[in-house]
């Protein structure tokens, strides 16, 4: 896997304060994207296992509320060993395991690979999903670009077996 760039303290991409992983790799390319330069798999650079340690020592500081992963997109299937990789060590670590997880992504959440679905979906929170579509473009919707994007909670989503959205506590 591959990244562009990690932001530490940003409160653009989710709640409270995060650090975001911004991957290469998409297939959606949407009109209007504002990260293009993200689109091809082999742009930016490898992300290894320092880049981990890293973004775990920013969920360790009490003030991030945790971890978005954005793109290019998460899920795209050259990314999705790399992304489960670092969630799972998130929720392995004790200190970081209770920090939120985001993931957006371009896919829509009903037509996600099983493989997805039951790998990588237990691990995060919210999965922001659909792509960006200029004409829905809504510069007051919270935490999307479109208002065709959902912010779905995953963790009821799951127990539920239907697409539950997540409701912000602020």
């Amino acid at each position: 896997m591959n990244y562009h760039d990690i932001k530490y303290m940003n409160t653009l991409n989710g709640p409270g304060f995060r650090t975001v992983l911004f991957v290469s790799g998409c297939n959606h390319h949407c009109n209007g994207c504002h990260n293009p330069e993200t689109w091809p798999l082999d742009s930016g650079i490898p992300f290894l296992q320092r880049d981990k340690t890293d973004i775990i020592a920013s969920l360790r500081d009490p003030y991030v509320n945790g971890l978005t992963i954005t793109g290019g997109d998460p899920l795209h299937p050259s990314n999705c060993t790399g992304v489960q990789e670092l969630c799972q060590l998130i929720r392995n670590d004790d200190v970081t395991a209770c920090k939120s997880i985001w993931v957006y992504t371009g896919y829509i959440y009903e037509e996600l690979d099983d493989s997805i679905k039951s790998n990588i979906l237990p691990l995060i929170d919210v999965l922001v999903d659909g792509p960006f579509i200029l004409e829905k473009r809504d510069t007051k919707f919270l935490y999307a670009g479109s208002t065709n994007q959902r912010l779905i909670d995953i963790k009821a989503s799951l127990e539920s077996g239907e697409v539950k959205l997540w409701k912000s506590k602020f």
